[in-house]
């Protein structure tokens, strides 16, 4: 049999904590193992004791606390909404559960909490991740940008926008 990883729960960020109270000991944990901070303004010693990121959120924009836990080499377990596919590369440097599915991400957070070397290697595979959303990445792109606008012709960019509006039918005023 498999035994239980001894864990403890740490929520950073916005929370009802009635409900955190509550909750654990209707569950059977023990309350103890559970402690929400609330929002933080340094949020890096978080990253540095953690083990993994978990995260439930039902609606997303961008996933900047998975981008910030693979920069600081933390595997990570999100609820598969929009947008966290940029972020998490299920199977690879993190894992991506089915929205509300709550046993699944329960036993991906348990597989990485039970071997040491498995929580290292999608750490690592996270952090190779993040080159993506590095400032020199992501300057590099947008100095492409702006100097493809600044030095392109008028007509160029008018023909460009006007075959782009052809081909997905948008009319051109």
């Amino acid at each position: 049999t498999l035994m239980e990883p001894l864990a403890s729960l740490t929520i950073v960020g916005p929370v009802f904590l009635h409900e955190i109270e509550e909750k654990p000991e209707s569950l059977g944990i023990d309350r103890t193992r559970v402690n929400a901070v609330g929002t933080q303004e340094d949020v890096e010693q978080y990253y540095l004791k953690a083990r993994l990121c978990l995260m439930v959120s039902e609606v997303e924009g961008f996933g900047l606390v998975l981008t910030e836990a693979a920069m600081h080499g933390l595997p990570r377990v999100a609820m598969a909404i929009p947008g966290l596919e940029d972020v998490i590369d299920h199977g690879i440097d993190g894992y991506l559960s089915p929205q509300g599915d709550i046993d699944t991400c329960a036993g991906y957070v348990q597989s990485i909490l039970q071997s040491e070397v498995f929580a290292v290697r999608l750490g690592r595979k996270a952090l190779a991740s993040t080159k993506a959303f590095r400032i020199e990445t992501i300057g590099a792109r947008w100095e492409w940008l702006i100097d493809t606008v600044v030095n392109a012709d008028r007509e160029s960019v008018l023909k460009a926008i006007e075959e782009d509006c052809e081909v997905n039918d948008v009319a051109t005023v």
